[in-house]
Formats: C-alpha cells, structure tokens, sequence
C-alpha cells in the first residue's frame, strides 16, 4: 500500500502484538469518526452532495497512514528485522546490525537444535552467518522473497557483465 522501501517483519513475541493491539486502537480512534463526522457544506458542494466520496476518500488516507504507522513501530521493535531501501536491519547479539543487500551473500533457512523452528539465515560476503528471524514470524515470508528477488536480480545483472 505505497511503502515500497519499508519492509518489517513483526516478532511473534509480546512485543508485537502489544504493538499491533497499539495500531488497532488508534485505527479505531481515528478512522471511526471519519464516518460520523458531519461534513462541511462547503466540501459537499464540490462532490454534488455525495457524501460519501469524501468519507471513502478520508477513510483511504487514514488506512495509508495507519499502515505507515504500524510500519515505523514495528521497525522499532528490538527483535524486528527490516529491510529500509537497500539495507536490511536486525537484531545480532543485543545490538540492531546493518547490512547493504550487495553484501548479502546468500539466503537459506536453518532449522534450530531444538528442531521445532526454521529460521531464515544471512551468509554476508565475509563469510559470516547471521540469524535474520524465525519463519513463522508475520512478514518473515515476504521479506525474504523480496530480498531473493533483489539478489538474483544483482546475480542476474553480474552475469551479464
């Protein structure tokens, strides 16, 4: 929904959904007037009296916004990996570690020791592994693809050259 250079994965944790639970609340808030909100004379003049085109239009807006919102909180999560514009962002022993995408090396998935979760796994072109997130987590998924995506197109465009 037009945030093509922010993608976050959310924990699975309390985090996460204290964060969603944050979003919907304040969804609430503020798009549920947008349908009781009496409208100015004036606005409905310019839409011949049809109300409702503005209140589509407003709740449009105000979706927009909320999705921008849950976005920014969610990247603010300790645990959240996320990729902004070409450099994915996550967690690696306490601290949030950086990494361009022509950096990455190679994506895969690991499945842990206690063998009840995979996780998506980094190999960086110097040869270390980092542990981007569990599978299960919402939006694990998708930020993969994307990121798969990204690097067989720059493998594609290497091969080229």
């Amino acid at each position: 929904m037009l945030r093509p250079f922010l993608h976050v994965v959310r924990p699975s944790d309390w985090t996460g959904k204290l964060a969603e639970a944050t979003i919907f609340i304040a969804g609430t808030l503020v798009l549920f007037p947008v349908l009781l909100v009496r409208l100015p004379p004036r606005w409905l003049e310019v839409v011949h009296g049809q109300g409702w085109i503005l209140r589509a239009g407003m709740l449009i807006v105000g979706l927009w916004l909320l999705q921008w919102m849950r976005a920014w909180l969610l990247a603010r999560l300790p645990l959240a990996p996320y990729l902004v514009w070409n450099t994915l962002v996550f967690p690696d022993r306490g601290q949030q570690r950086r990494i361009k995408v022509a950096d990455i090396a190679d994506l895969y998935l690991e499945l842990r020791p206690t063998g009840q979760t995979q996780v998506f796994m980094v190999l960086v072109h110097d040869g270390t592994h980092h542990e981007l997130c569990p599978v299960d987590w919402p939006g694990a998924g998708d930020l993969f693809r994307l990121l798969t995506r990204r690097l067989e197109r720059r493998q594609r465009r290497d091969a080229r050259k």
